[in-house]
């Protein structure tokens, strides 16, 4: 019996049947994002780390394309968020909205793009709008209050 130990300490262990053949056990955790269960393997088993899954891919190109966005505005690019949003063919609530990812707090966003946003914390959940101060961003969407 062979025994793995990951980066983060999580165990794997791997057994032969007695037919012959490997029975590899990996320790997951169950977590929720948007309504739905998504595994989490440890962070070694994935090239990512185990850190991305859809949501957070979703989550990190609206970041971008918020900061992208902004810089086209105030660059004189375009005149506005309207201008903007007729020459991508997007609705204007929708580019509103994502632009206002701009005003998230720095350690929101690192822990975004670091994959450790809370349960919960989705693409859509942000849609529906960000408080302007981080203090209440935090509160709001589950995030620990930096020392």
């Amino acid at each position: 019996m062979g025994k793995v130990l990951y980066a983060d300490h999580t165990n794997a262990t791997e057994t032969r049947t007695p037919g012959g053949g490997v029975r590899v056990i990996i320790p997951i955790r169950l977590r929720h994002r948007g309504g739905r269960k998504e595994i989490v393997l440890p962070p070694e088993t994935t090239p990512d780390g185990g850190k991305r899954s859809v949501e957070n891919t979703a989550l990190i190109t609206a970041l971008a394309r918020a900061y992208r966005w902004t810089e086209l505005i105030e660059n004189g690019r375009y005149r506005s968020m309207a201008d903007l949003a007729a020459s991508l063919k997007l609705d204007k609530s929708y580019v509103c909205k994502i632009l206002g990812m701009v005003n998230l707090a720095p350690d929101i966003i690192q822990a975004v793009l670091d994959g450790e946003e809370p349960d919960g914390f989705t693409l859509k959940e942000l849609r529906k709008g960000v408080p302007l101060l981080w203090e209440d961003q935090r509160k709001h969407f589950g995030f620990p209050i930096p020392n």
